[in-house]
């Protein structure tokens, strides 16, 4: 399977350092533009301009993944800033998937993965 990510946006929390980080470098890598978010925004803010250095597309964002509002937050931000939002790896700590468009995935998401989001 050959899997493009060219044109396409990915939001990828934790990635400030380690493993999301990588994976920020990966979609990047891909010729995907990339919403790099973490608590830490220094450690964001650094890695996205290392990334927007090195001529791809990306934006840094503060978020605490466990606030709400905030993961709302930063998915509209997302949205603004490219346009869209294609692809969101989750690494198996709490995220409220929240609906910002009418694809059918957000819904799919949201019904499997977190009973208390509409």
């Amino acid at each position: 399977m050959n899997l493009s990510f060219e044109n396409k946006v990915a939001l990828v929390t934790g990635a400030g350092s380690g493993m999301g980080l990588a994976a920020a470098q990966a979609f990047a890598a891909e010729s995907a533009a990339v919403a790099l978010v973490d608590i830490n925004e220094s450690a964001v803010r650094t890695a996205a301009e290392r990334l927007v250095a090195a001529d791809h597309k990306a934006i840094a964002i503060r978020s605490d993944v466990t606030d709400e509002a905030q993961v709302k937050a930063m998915v509209e931000q997302t949205v603004s800033a490219f346009g869209r939002l294609d692809a969101t790896p989750v690494w198996g700590f709490p995220i409220w998937l929240v609906k910002v468009s009418p694809h059918p995935l957000w819904a799919a998401l949201n019904q499997r993965t977190s009973p208390s989001v509409p």
